[in-house]
């Protein structure tokens, strides 16, 4: 997951025995380019999870993040030219598990994009 690319999941239900497509989510990677978005959606999902948001130490997480894929990695899920959220995931050390192990961080799902697959999709990229 290095590097800035873009990956695609497609949604689907099953109804009765048969697999219906409802859309194709795509995780767009960010980088420094996208700050303001990034920042814009980490906002909003503060703001509906009561989590204190400041921007300055928002920042400089985000910064950091983007600075190297050893940190980890931030991606915008997008359907249709839309953003529907976000996906961070970050990276530790396990003895347990003999070495990098990955931590889901933050997931947030807009409101409007909710009950159509984008977090099943997240923690299946999340886990590719």
């Amino acid at each position: 997951m290095h590097g800035f690319r873009a990956a695609g999941i497609r949604s689907s239900i099953l109804l009765g025995t048969q697999y219906v497509l409802l859309m194709e989510i795509k995780f767009n990677r960010a980088g420094p380019a996208k700050m303001e978005q990034a920042l814009e959606l980490m906002k909003e999902f503060y703001a509906v999870e009561h989590l204190k948001y400041d921007e300055t130490i928002a920042r400089k997480g985000l910064e950091a993040l983007f600075a190297g894929p050893q940190f980890g990695y931030f991606h915008f899920m997008e359907t249709e030219g839309q953003v529907g959220g976000y996906i961070v995931v970050t990276f530790g050390f396990s003895l347990e598990f003999h070495g990098r192990d990955a931590l889901v961080d933050e997931l947030y799902v807009r409101e409007e994009f909710r009950g159509r697959g984008f977090g099943k999709a997240a923690l299946g990229f999340a886990e590719a």
